[in-house]
This record gives structure tokens, C-alpha cells and sequence, in this order.
């Protein structure tokens, strides 16, 4: 049995390897302890965060039921408080867009020609390089059956010129006048060939096809689509969007789809996948596709769907919108209940609004958070009146 010693003054690699254990689970185990005391602490604050409201409906409570008992206070005017919520502000725009298929194309004949056979049927999976329709190849056909033949003879001929100028028998002339016929009807079969093959219309991907406008015995043109293809599995959504929106859409934008004609469709999240880089001259607008999903194949091309883009997000104090009021200079206020006397009075506070959305106000400027806010009954209020808090 092999046994490893600490020697002194030395460092086995066995001993290495344990110090570098202990260390790693050490690291692990605080890493763990730092999650742990993290989410205790989340925790702790929420219920904390929840008892202050508690506390807060109940010191009111007392407040109005002392001011209540004394009869001097009872014409004050009686208002309803609310706390601003720290948190995060989002803010959405709201545009329409429409449902493209990743993989969608009408197919075109190379050349044109009589249609003499239909492989596919609308509705079928193919893949690459299937055939899905033939056009007449009788002329082609006729002009590679002559050429044949005459490179037969050709290559014959040459064949025999070379075994005899390998011989040193005959002219050079005559010998590079066969390999270049020879040559040149190979080249000319090729070309053939690769017309040939034009006739035949191949699927560039794999894709179902959609639908079928050509019929077996009509003519084809390089300008009329013959067939329809679509790859409906991986679709986008393509928007159109005001150029005032320009600096706050970006690649990765969060974005929520909503189609109104497919009631059993969730709401899909997603992300803008690309954000063009030009504006349109006419409509002032700039296009961004936002890539989905579709294995059911349920969202159609052109389908109309709505989408909510994110434009702004910020951390701050946040007030609902009706606690705000505007005096005769445009400046906006609320109205904070202070409570350093025996009797409650209210402190106009002039603000800053940043954002709105919803019914929600982002406030960069007047609150901490701390506040407590009139909600009602502050219709009648000025600067320093006394109040009765009714209710929290």
C-alpha cells in the first residue's frame, strides 16, 4: 500500500491537493452562506416592509380616534394617506405589427417552357433539392442526343490521332484538331446539360409548399411565379416604428406579442431580434423584427398582432397619478401629512416628474419614499392645514 507523508519543511503533492480541496470547498460553503444570508435578509426586509404598513394603519387608526374625542378638531378635513412605492418603473409603447414567415419565397422558372409534370401537392413537406415540377426537355433533349453523337465520333477520331502522333506518325495539325473538337463537344454537352437542368425546379430549403399556381400543360415564364413556399416553423414580427423611438430601441428590447384573432395563444415574450439602420423618408418611421416561434404553424403570415415594446426602465420612487396636482406656475405637487405635532398638517411638495405609464409616476425629484401622502380628500387643502387621517 502506498502511503504519502508530510515531510517538514516539504510539501508532497498529496498534501498540495488536500490544501487546494479545503480551500475550494471553503469558497463553495461561503459562497453558499452569501446566497443564503441574501435571500434571508430579502426576506426579512419584506416582512419588515410589511409590518411598517401595519403599524402605519394603526397609528393612523388611533390618530383619528383621539382627534375624534376632541371636540375642537372635528371640523378639520378628513384625508386618506398612502406611502410612494420604491421599486422599478417600466414604460411601453404600444404599436402594431405584422407576422412574416423566416423562410418565404414564389418560385420563378429559370427559362421558360411547357409545363409537362406537377411532383408536389400544396400542403407537402419538402427538402432541399426535391423536385417539384418539370418542364419539357424535348428540345434539349434532341440537341444532346446530336451532340452526343457527334462527340462519339469525335473522341474515336481523337483517340486514334493520338496512338499515332505518339508514334511520330502524322502531323501535329491534325492531331490538335481532333483533341480540340473533342474538347469543344464536351464543353458544349455540359452547357446542355446545365440548361437542362433549369427545367426542373428544385427546392432551395426544406419548406412546405403553400400554393400551387401553375397547371400541368400551361406555359411557364421567368416572370410568373409557378408555386408558393413556406417555412412557417421560425417566424418574426416586423414593426414599424416612429422615429421619435430611434435612441430606445435597441437589439434585445423586450417585446410581448398579443394576437386578438387566436384567443387561445398566450401572450408570447420575446426579444427584438434586429433594428434597421435607416429611416423611411416618407413615413418617418424605421423598421425591427422581432423573431418567434411557430412549430404549430397557429400565427399565418400577414397575421396582425399587437406589440408592446419596452422603451424605459429606472429605478426611483413611484406615485400613483391622481396624487398629483399642478399650481397656477405649472409647478406639480403632492401633498405630505406630517405628524411632528399633536394634530396632523399637510406640506405642500412641489416635484419632478420623469415618467408616466398606466396610472404610475416616476419621480426624479421631491420624494424619498419615506413620505406619507394625501390620496383623498385634497380637493380643498392648502399648504400647512390641518387634517384628521381617516384611513391609510
Amino acid at each position: 500500500m502506498r502511503r504519502f507523508f508530510f515531510y517538514r519543511g516539504v510539501v508532497t503533492p498529496f498534501s498540495f491537493l488536500f490544501f487546494s480541496m479545503i480551500l475550494f470547498l471553503s469558497a463553495c460553503e461561503n459562497s453558499d452562506d452569501v446566497r443564503g444570508d441574501l435571500v434571508a435578509l430579502q426576506k426579512e426586509l419584506s416582512i419588515i416592509k410589511s409590518q411598517r404598513t401595519d403599524l402605519d394603519k394603526q397609528i393612523i387608526a388611533i390618530e383619528s380616534q383621539i382627534q375624534s374625542l376632541q371636540p375642537e378638531n372635528k371640523n378639520y378635513p378628513k384625508v386618506m394617506v398612502t406611502r410612494p412605492r420604491k421599486g422599478v418603473f417600466e414604460h411601453f409603447i404600444t404599436l402594431q405589427g405584422n407576422a412574416k414567415a423566416d423562410k418565404h419565397i414564389s418560385m420563378h422558372p429559370e427559362v421558360g417552357g411547357t409545363i409537362r409534370e406537377i411532383l408536389v401537392k400544396e400542403g407537402q413537406w419538402v427538402t432541399k433539392g426535391h423536385i417539384m415540377l418539370k418542364l419539357d426537355a424535348d428540345v434539349i433533349d434532341n440537341n444532346i442526343s446530336e451532340v452526343r453523337t457527334s462527340y462519339d465520333f469525335a473522341k474515336v477520331l481523337f483517340e486514334k490521332r493520338k496512338r499515332l502522333w505518339n508514334l511520330k506518325i502524322g502531323s501535329e495539325i491534325s492531331y490538335l484538331e481532333a483533341k480540340n473538337k473533342k474538347e469543344g463537344l464536351e464543353k458544349k454537352i455540359a452547357s446542355l446539360e446545365a440548361q437542362r437542368s433549369k427545367l426542373h425546379i428544385k427546392a432551395p430549403f426544406g419548406a412546405y409548399v403553400d400554393q400551387i399556381f401553375a397547371k400541368e400543360g400551361g406555359l411557364a415564364s421567368q416572370m410568373t411565379p409557378v408555386l408558393d413556399m413556406i417555412n412557417y416553423k421560425k417566424m418574426y414580427i416586423e414593426v414599424d416604428v416612429s422615429e421619435s423611438y430611434v435612441s430606445e430601441m435597441k437589439k434585445g428590447t423586450e417585446a410581448r406579442l398579443f394576437f386578438g384573432s387566436l384567443s387561445s395563444l398566450d401572450t408570447i415574450f420575446s426579444k427584438v431580434s434586429w433594428v434597421s439602420k435607416s429611416i423611411d423618408e416618407k413615413s418617418r418611421t424605421f423598421k425591427l423584427h422581432i423573431n418567434i416561434e411557430n412549430p404549430q404553424g397557429e400565427i399565418k403570415t400577414n397575421m396582425v398582432a399587437r406589440v408592446v415594446l419596452k422603451n424605459f426602465e429606472s429605478q426611483g420612487v413611484i406615485i400613483p397619478e391622481e396624487l398629483i396636482r399642478e399650481d397656477l406656475d405649472g409647478n406639480s405637487f403632492v401633498f405630505v401629512v406630517s405628524r411632528d405635532e399633536s394634530i396632523p398638517f399637510v406640506t405642500k411638495q412641489i416635484i419632478t416628474v420623469k415618467s408616466n405609464y398606466k396610472g404610475g409616476v416616476l419621480i426624479s425629484e421631491g420624494l424619498t419614499g419615506e413620505e406619507l401622502l394625501v390620496s383623498k380628500g385634497m380637493s380643498d387643502l392648502e399648504n400647512g392645514d390641518k387634517v384628521e387621517l381617516v384611513a391609510f
